[in-house]
């Protein structure tokens, strides 16, 4: 069985109430996440929400929530096409570095395999999560994932698209599905992150509370590292080991 124990994720809350939103977390201080995870007013994050984020306990056992202390929406960020979809939400500032997940900064490389993954948590005072949701998955070329999304065209440079599935349950445990929140690379028995979810296409007709035809597509990290690390003004752990390999 796969296992997350090498690797941290979280959630994003919001005014105290849990969400579907999973983080794509970069290290102890900093994930990213989904534009449409967040409120806007005017164009602008709405600073009338709080925002948490809440991390499991994977690579070093501890369960964790903060505050969030910064949002950095990419200032290319295109609502209508999902283009840029990157967030970056920063927490825990007034501590150190403990802990970074590994980054695989090229997508070009072929995986062992691809791991779409689905946390959830049961209670939010005790931080007790679930045992998380994943399939197991090859990352060749799917036409269909083409097909479904015409905006596609505007973000095949920087997003992934897979997981032609049927999703995993809600949070709140009803009858619609949700995609899975992020996407992992195997290589060598080492998990690295590829990408946070960014948006889903539908069938016509269809939607995630059906037994559906659909994709799911997600923000790569590999594309958007430089402007991660000009952010947070320091480096991330991309796994540098397999340029120039294969």
């Amino acid at each position: 069985m796969y296992s997350l124990n090498n690797v941290k994720g979280g959630i994003l809350v919001k005014d105290g109430k849990r969400t579907s939103c999973e983080l794509g977390v970069i290290d102890s201080q900093s994930s990213l996440v989904s534009a449409a995870c967040l409120d806007f007013t005017l164009g602008k994050v709405s600073e009338d929400t709080q925002y948490e984020v809440y991390l499991d306990n994977g690579i070093d056992g501890k369960a964790a929530k903060y505050a969030v202390e910064s949002i950095t929406v990419h200032p290319a960020y295109d609502s209508a096409n999902h283009t840029n979809d990157v967030v970056i939400v920063q927490y825990n500032l007034g501590g150190k570095i403990e802990w970074q997940n590994i980054i695989l900064p090229d997508f070009s490389y072929v995986f062992d395999k691809v791991v779409y993954v689905r946390r959830s948590l049961l209670d939010m005072d005790s931080m007790q999560w679930d045992t998380p949701k994943y399939i197991e998955s090859s990352m060749g070329y799917n036409e269909r994932c083409m097909e479904l999304s015409v905006i596609y065209s505007y973000n095949q440079n920087t997003v992934a698209y897979g997981n032609y599935s049927l999703g995993t349950p809600s949070v709140d445990l009803t009858a619609c599905r949700v995609p899975y929140g992020i996407l992992y690379g195997l290589l060598n028995n080492q998990t690295h992150l590829i990408g946070v979810f960014s948006y889903a296409a539908i069938s016509v007709y269809e939607n995630l509370c059906n037994k559906v035809d659909y994709c799911s597509y997600y923000a790569m990290y590999a594309k958007f590292a430089p402007y991660i690390e000009s952010v947070l003004g320091r480096s991330i752990n991309l796994n540098l080991n397999y340029f120039g390999e294969g």
